[in-house]
């Protein structure tokens, strides 16, 4: 995708594609990080878990490299942090395979749950999904290398403010053919997947609840119905650009002559901020993850002295306080502290 006419500078529009890339590296990075911690720490690693887990790490990665591109907006679309070759080259292999890989595992994870509700007696072991998310990674990663093979190298784009686009002077049509393939295979084909595996899962849900159950049903219920909001928010921020890029690419059915414009403005946006509105949706529907992620920040905020002990709550030796009546290891360790 390449820009033949000069690209319009609206301060405003500026500000605001630069503010939300802020939010999204700020909201990602931080909401992202919690969730792992929580899914860390769970004991039962069902494959849900496992693929909450990689989700969850791709979209921090991917809220970390949104950074140097709200900085290039708020600058006026100047390189900045891509003045740097290596550092453009190293973004653009990041940003291409973190944005499969994230396309990669939404299929997976609604791919899953429409199987496992489609056929609730057949068994997936969690060792096949690893060994599948493993690979599915490598060869993003080989193929986001496609191009620095053949000494083609990453180039700054302004109207994605960021080094999308890449040189291909040295490089044969078959790597060509080859890159586009990794285009269809990691973004275009998942994507009618993610959508049949979306209806089948909210179709299944409704004649489960018909049909009614226990306590555990309803437990498996709620996690279909988390991973089906999932997808939904995905589908929401991902479809749109996807039919676009496709009707101007291969079409050029786009009725406006600048519509690389809309389109390089939604893409530079869209992965970041489905990074950032992924963990809003997981502290919604997962009590136990907004109580181990207030636990955490609580903790963090004692031990940055955040947090002071009102004169009430301090210990005195000899007085008999609620916490010593609840836990009398806890008082022993003060008694100590306060000798020493």
């Amino acid at each position: 995708m390449t820009t033949t006419v000069p690209i319009p500078f609206i301060p405003q529009v500026e500000t605001l594609y630069g503010t939300l890339c802020l939010v999204s590296f700020l909201l990602g990075t931080s909401g992202n990080a919690l969730a792992l911690a929580y899914f860390l720490q769970k004991k039962k690693k069902d494959i849900p878990t496992v693929i909450y887990t990689s989700v969850v790490i791709v979209d921090m990665l991917v809220s970390l490299v949104t950074l140097p591109v709200a900085v290039s907006f708020y600058a006026g679309r100047e390189r900045v942090f891509f003045a740097s070759e290596i550092f453009c080259n190293l973004w653009g292999l990041a940003w291409v395979a973190l944005s499969r890989m994230s396309v990669f595992l939404v299929a997976l994870l609604s791919l899953s749950r429409a199987y496992f509700l489609a056929f609730p007696f057949h068994v997936v072991r969690k060792r096949v999904i690893v060994t599948v998310i493993l690979v599915a990674a490598l060869i993003h990663v080989m193929g986001a290398t496609i191009p620095l093979w053949f000494r083609d190298e990453h180039k700054y784009n302004r109207a994605m403010a960021s080094c999308i686009e890449f040189t291909s002077d040295f490089m044969p049509d078959a790597a060509k053919e080859a890159t586009l393939a990794m285009d269809w295979v990691g973004i275009l084909i998942p994507m009618p997947v993610i959508t049949i595996s979306f209806i089948v899962t909210l179709v299944q849900l409704a004649k489960k609840s018909m049909a009614g159950g226990g306590a555990g049903d309803d437990c498996k219920q709620n996690i279909s119905f988390t991973i089906a909001l999932f997808t939904a928010l995905y589908l929401l921020l991902n479809l749109p650009t996807v039919v676009i890029t496709c009707l101007y690419s291969y079409t050029s059915l786009l009725p406006w002559p600048d519509a690389h414009y809309l389109i390089s403005y939604i893409f530079v946006l869209n992965v970041p901020l489905n990074a950032a509105c992924n963990p809003l949706l997981y502290f919604w529907r997962m009590p136990r993850l907004r109580a181990h992620s207030t636990a955490l920040v609580r903790r963090v905020g004692e031990l940055c002295y955040f947090h002071r002990p009102t004169p009430k709550e301090q210990y005195h030796p000899g007085s008999v306080t609620m916490d010593s009546a609840v836990s009398p290891h806890r008082t022993a360790k003060r008694v100590q502290q306060h000798q020493l």
